[in-house]
């Protein structure tokens, strides 16, 4: 299985770097990766040095070739860290380092609809160059890839940051009365957009470039919203743009994280502990519910279209909600 660490580099520290492996340094002249200063071939193990001072370390024994660095740059392991607290070396991430890092853009990702419980969320994130620093110190990923206690310590990172942001969040009786006409993709449309347009008004700004994660051919998402008074028509769209692009990155940790709180707030208010997903233990849970609590719950907490709710509701001879095809 192979294994990634990265840190941040200085520019004093990436010539040590250069000269200590001059050895070891391939020609990367063939690289169509632009972001790549040089890569370094040692034991196995590639050791990428990216423009923007990322080291990326990677194998399947990087062990020693981490605590050479650490050695070689008289690093501590407490330097390396989020929040003041020291990050254990070897609990290695799955790393990904985004395709795409430029600034002065807008991510915007939705969560929550895979999900039979709460709501759907949209964040849109506004990423400014001037907090180069910070994105990198912070090692910023796609949501999916990380636990949700550090989706919660990150967030909390980022918001204290002040890093300009917009969320919108469809709790699940709305959900539930939206679907009855529209289809899904249409929903996060019109959320997308009204998302994006509300942060270029906090901002101030007109012309930004914005990337939206994927789930539906540009053609079609913009007739989703040919009847909106307005729409932003600057947009990239790209599958799992999360993992090629920062900004989208960092919208889908905000909504991964305000989808996680009103999972908190349901499951509190409603003396639930709610399954995240829609996995045979969600099917368990539902059930579980509906032999316990009146049945007009589930629009109250749920996606009442899901197959999941459907599927055993329909066996009691029960319907919530027809969704619109």
């Amino acid at each position: 299985m192979k294994k990634y660490y990265s840190l941040k580099l200085n520019f004093d520290q990436i010539q040590i770097i250069k000269n200590k492996f001059q050895n070891f340094i391939i020609n990367n002249l063939n690289s169509k990766n632009k972001h790549i200063y040089f890569i370094i071939k040692k034991d196995n193990d590639t050791i990428t040095i990216f423009n923007s001072g990322i080291c990326l370390i990677q194998g399947k024994k990087i062990e020693k070739n981490v605590l050479l660095i650490f050695n070689i740059l008289n690093l501590n392991i407490k330097d390396i860290n989020l929040d003041s607290k020291s990050l254990d070396i070897f609990a290695y991430k799955n790393f990904s380092f985004f395709s795409n890092e430029e600034y002065d853009n807008i991510g915007s990702d939705e969560v929550g609809t895979g999900d039979v419980f709460g709501p759907v969320v949209v964040c849109a994130v506004f990423i400014d160059k001037k907090k180069k620093d910070f994105f990198h110190k912070i090692n910023i990923r796609d949501s999916k890839k990380i636990s949700s206690e550090r989706i919660f310590k990150i967030a909390n990172l980022i918001i204290n940051h002040k890093i300009p942001y917009i969320v919108k969040i469809l709790n699940p009786p709305q959900y539930n009365l939206l679907i009855r006409t529209n289809n899904l993709n249409k929903i996060k449309a019109l959320m997308h957009n009204k998302a994006i347009l509300d942060l270029l008004i906090l901002l101030k700004k007109k012309d930004v470039c914005v990337i939206v994660d994927q789930f539906v051919s540009p053609k079609n998402y913009f007739n989703y919203l040919q009847k909106e008074k307005k729409v932003h028509k600057l947009v990239i769209f790209k599958t799992k743009a999360e993992s090629h692009y920062l900004s989208v990155a960092l919208a889908s940790i905000i909504a991964r994280y305000f989808f996680l709180k009103e999972i908190e707030k349901l499951s509190k208010n409603n003396n639930i502990n709610l399954k995240l997903g829609a996995s045979s233990v969600v099917d368990q849970q539902i059930l579980e519910i509906y032999n316990k609590k009146n049945i007009s719950v589930f629009n109250q907490i749920a996606k009442c279209n899901f197959k999941n709710i459907k599927k055993i509701l329909s066996d009691k001879k029960l319907i919530l909600v027809e969704e619109k095809n």
